[in-house]
């Protein structure tokens, strides 16, 4: 059997039989999912299914136990904080920000690894927070 990404290429996201513990509670096991590029995916799931274990484990707030983890066909394990910053950005369900930041600074923020020490957003970041904006209908 073949897996998305072997037909269409290397998928965006692929992840294979991961496996994540808490101690010795399993949050989640032997989890596999290819996302090609351009795809959006929706976790609906009860309290306690492993969305957030999954969004931690995918972004590398925790290690799994077992299994991997491919962004753009890189090996998660073997990317330094910039290059997993330059391909993941999570966005909590419920932010500790001051309220006078608008939905498109908020976008911005995640602009920030593809910008050089000290230098502010350009044209491009603003085109490409724009673009994200309109695909998720936040414009």
């Amino acid at each position: 059997m073949t897996t998305l990404a072997e037909r269409r290429g290397a998928a965006a996201l692929d992840i294979r039989g991961l496996t994540v513990a808490y101690g010795s509670r399993v949050a989640l096991r032997d989890v596999s999912l290819d996302l090609p590029e351009g795809q959006l995916l929706g976790l609906v799931g009860p309290n306690g299914s492993g969305k957030t274990t999954l969004i931690r484990a995918v972004s590398g707030v925790v290690i799994p136990q077992d299994g991997g983890i491919r962004l753009d066909g890189a090996d998660a394990r073997g990317l330094s904080a910039r290059e997993m910053a330059l391909r993941v950005a999570v966005v909590p369900q419920n932010p500790h920000l001051p309220p006078a930041f608008t939905a498109l600074e908020l976008v911005l923020m995640g602009r920030t690894p593809h910008l050089g020490l000290l230098q502010g957003e350009r044209e491009t970041d603003l085109e490409a927070a724009r673009q994200a904006m309109l695909a998720t209908e936040t414009w």
